[in-house]
């Protein structure tokens, strides 16, 4: 049986391997239980078993089909049964308690950087030969001498060598004393394990042996040397194949400078080229867009796999979002940092509403969290919500501090006293069970002293209980593995529990979240969405690879604390150029396996010029200068000039006749049983405004606005006009001296003095109250003037008299009549107007 086969990449990886393990397991079949199937992406996984099940006329005993880890943890035990296998959690606070007693090594500041780069080199260390740091510290000096190209002692060379080797030393003996194991470890013993239980009969295709680490290539040539298996790989068409004028697909060789170019334009057709092109978006919405629009137009010239390969998870979300409007249903395999999303977006403002004293911003969002309320309170709870964001924190400008928030409600609901009933009530309420739930964090972030990982924990999770976060966490796919994260954070505890500050355990927390992937639940649809390392091996109708820079591909080379990539390549470390060059076959590969391809990238971000993929502009180049072929997709470009342009599918055969609005229809319940001034002009008006905003209560930003207005600058001013005039209770005296022309300017002082204690009652620090005071002060002026001149013939009769008048037994008018003087039996009505005066 041979022992490698090397498909090549326009045709479809799947249906071939499935064909040639038929094949070749034709005496076994239907049972194909002692195949095993190691290849690397889980979507690739899939296509396979659909396609061993259709060309297979039958049932079949399938074979396992995953990766090899996967295959090891499925098959494999650990040589010990005592030994604890443990968790990333916990193997980082082991090295952070262990780098804590000696901080003269490491800038205390940067202990966790140092730790997950540490964490990170031992697990290649574990992955790759490390013979040479193994045994004697001088030999591993002398060894990074020789990587470094140098023979002179370096001091500050030799001081991280000397530090690497002993804090390598020191963890493998640490986890020997503690009978414990990582993951990393754990795989390289299966590995050694496994040989002893594979059976003669088992058979093993492995695809992707150019991702293989030693360990894995060294089991493998162990069974390859007991023909047991089968490497499997893919290639693109090489200089042999050119020359024999095979009609491949040249464009995957447009950048390979090892073929001369008159062999690589030397075929009149090629394949690909007629059905590939290129879109510059000029910025990140146009890209999604056109995105959108591509797939909706592929649907409809009913392609069955689609596919969207991107590194760029950010247009991914966006393109994912615009195709869930349109409803189609996508599948995303490529996920995304847990961080990301928005179950862990809520823990990470309540925690900045701890450590920022309840600071407007985070408070706004976390109270708007989907997170934070029932969704049979909903609306009520965001028009509450909207009362605190508008009334409080903008009119009020009140920025920060739960008892400030309180305290200013208190004072509008003293000074208003027709606002909807219960709405301060309700949100004093919800502001003192968040400052409750807060006590503990709050009390653990202010000391800023060394704590125990277990009460920061703890603390953080008995808030999330009290505000009911943590229970919708539950029931959330995502907040299932924010749960699955602390629970692990938490487990880890149990073998080492270093002590922590605040700034420790956020960092902790945060990178936890970071490190774990979050992969969203979907069915399996048309469309499916992947990054390149998951597009591997896989074949699609069309395709498109999106956010096509020089940022995503190759990507930038990953910052090492430890080691240039030069030495790392030295000591057989992963290295930049390794993770270039594979990643360059990939996409080699990918631009092979579908008929229709799109390459799509945005030419400006934020402002700024960002450069296409060197892969991208070589194809570009490639099919300009040799080819004479423009691949830009201009029709796309045309669609998305106009930013209306839809694809639908049109359901009806003829165009539906022109709608009429229906009229509005007065419920009786919900008619307003008093009206005020503002609500009998609103009838007066309009009927339709009427309608919206006083029967359906549609008038929530009308309300506000009005009333703030009225509330705040015109009862100011009527407040102090009537304290003028006559006593108000904790207000200073009136002035009771006849008004002239002699004593005008000791009644602008009593105006001033009365002025300036109305507008500091209940205006905590807002700047427009200060506003509005000399504002009102040069107002005052004018109206001493006018109250001269009045009081010659009228004197104040009464003041702020408030009426309610029947005027049908379901319907009454009501108001206030701010000013009514008398003059003998005559009364006349004065009105105060802060804004504009109604014409007669």
């Amino acid at each position: 049986m041979p022992n490698s086969f090397n498909f090549p990449a326009e045709q479809n990886f799947s249906e071939l391997l499935a064909d040639t393990i038929l094949q070749q397991a034709s005496d076994r079949l239907p049972d194909l239980s002692h195949i095993h199937i190691i290849i690397p992406n889980a979507l690739a996984a899939r296509q396979l078993r659909l396609v061993l099940n259709q060309n297979y006329n039958g049932c079949l005993f399938g074979p396992f089909i995953g990766s090899l880890s996967q295959w090891m943890n499925d098959k494999v035990t650990l040589t010990s049964p005592k030994t604890i296998r443990i968790s990333g959690q916990t193997k980082k606070l082991l090295l952070l308690e262990a780098l804590k007693q000696y901080p003269d090594l490491f800038n205390e500041d940067n202990t966790w950087q140092v730790c997950d780069s540490l964490l990170s080199l031992f697990d290649e260390l574990t992955n790759h030969d490390s013979s040479f740091i193994e045994t004697d510290e001088n030999q591993w000096i002398n060894k990074l001498k020789q990587c470094y190209n140098t023979d002179i002692d370096i001091e500050h060379l030799n001081h991280e060598a000397r530090i690497i080797f002993k804090l390598w030393q020191a963890w493998l003996k640490q986890m020997s004393a503690m009978d414990i194991i990582d993951s990393t470890s754990a795989y390289q013993q299966q590995l050694k394990n496994s040989i002893n239980i594979i059976s003669n009969e088992d058979y093993f295709y492995i695809a992707g042996h150019d991702e293989l680490k030693p360990a894995e290539l060294s089991w493998c040539q162990q069974l390859k040397n007991k023909d047991q298996l089968c490497f499997v790989s893919q290639s693109t068409y090489s200089i042999d194949d050119l020359s024999k004028n095979k009609s491949g697909h040249l464009l995957a060789d447009s950048f390979n400078k090892d073929i001369p170019l008159h062999k690589r334009t030397q075929a009149k057709i090629n394949p690909i080229i007629n059905n590939f092109t290129i879109f510059d978006a000029k910025n990140a919405e146009q890209e999604a867009h056109a995105i959108e629009l591509k797939i909706r137009t592929w649907l409809l010239e009913e392609n069955k796999h689609i596919g969207i390969v991107t590194e760029d998870r950010k247009l991914a979300r966006r393109v994912r979002a615009l195709l869930e409007r349109s409803d189609i249903i996508i599948q995303d395999t490529a996920g995304w940092p847990l961080s990301t999303t928005s179950s862990a977006t809520i823990i990470e403002r309540w925690l900045e509403c701890i450590e920022q004293d309840f600071d407007h911003q985070p408070l706004l969002d976390l109270l708007k969290s989907p997170f934070f309320y029932d969704n049979d309170n909903k609306e009520n709870h965001l028009n509450q919500i909207h009362r605190l964001e508008q009334d409080i924190i903008l009119h009020e400008n009140i920025a920060r501090d739960i008892e400030r928030y309180i305290h200013a409600m208190s004072l509008r609901e003293s000074r208003l006293d027709h606002w909807p009933e219960n709405t301060y009530k309700n949100l004093k309420q919800l502001l003192h069970n968040i400052d409750s739930a807060s006590k503990n964090l709050r009390t653990l972030f202010t000391q800023n002293t060394l704590n125990s990982p277990e009460k920061y924990l703890q603390s953080l999770i008995n808030s999330l209980q009290k505000l009911g976060i943590h229970q919708k966490l539950e029931n959330d796919i995502a907040g299932k593995c924010i749960i699955s994260v602390l629970d692990s954070m938490q487990q880890g505890l149990e073998l080492a529990c270093p002590e922590m500050d605040w700034q420790d355990f956020r960092i902790w927390l945060g990178s936890s979240l970071e490190q774990e992937e979050f992969t969203p639940q979907s069915q399996t649809s048309t469309v499916q969405l992947m990054n390149l390392k998951q597009a591997q091996y896989c074949h699609f109708d069309a395709l498109i690879i999106a956010g096509a820079t020089k940022q995503s591909l190759p990507g930038n080379v990953s910052q090492q604390a430890f080691f240039n990539q030069t030495v790392r390549a030295s000591l057989n470390l992963p290295n930049w150029h390794d993770e270039k060059e594979l990643a360059l076959h990939r996409f080699r590969c990918l631009i092979e396996s579908a008929d229709n391809i799109l390459i799509s990238f945005c030419s400006e971000n934020n402002g700024e010029w960002q450069q296409p993929s060197p892969w991208v502009t070589s194809i570009i180049d490639f099919s300009k200068l040799g080819l004479n072929i423009d691949l830009q997709d201009h029709h796309l470009q045309n669609l998305l000039q106009n930013h209306d342009t839809e694809i639908n599918e049109c359901d009806v055969s003829s165009i539906p006749d022109i709608s009429q609005p229906p009229s509005p229809q007065l419920n009786l319940t919900l008619t307003p049983a008093e009206y005020s001034a503002s609500r009998h002009q609103r009838l007066i008006n309009c009927p339709y405004q009427f309608f919206s905003a006083d029967v359906l209560s549609l008038k929530a930003s009308e309300e506000i606005t009005e009333e703030l207005m009225k509330a705040e600058f015109g009862e100011k001013a009527h407040l102090i006009l009537q304290a003028f005039h006559s006593q108000v209770k904790n207000l200073l005296a009136p002035f009771d001296k006849p008004l002239n022309k002699a004593n005008r300017e000791q009644a602008l002082e009593h105006m001033r003095l009365l002025s300036t204690q109305v507008f500091k009652i209940n205006t905590e620090d807002n700047v427009q109250h200060r506003e509005w005071l000399q504002r009102w002060l040069k107002t005052a002026p004018y109206y001493i003037d006018w109250q001269i001149d009045r009081q010659s013939e009228w004197e104040i009769h009464a003041l702020e008299q408030k009426q309610n008048v029947k005027i049908s037994d379901a319907v009454s008018i009501k108001g206030r009549l701010d000013r009514i003087d008398k003059q003998n039996n005559n009364y006349a009505i004065i009105d105060y107007k802060t804004g504009v005066s109604a014409k007669q």
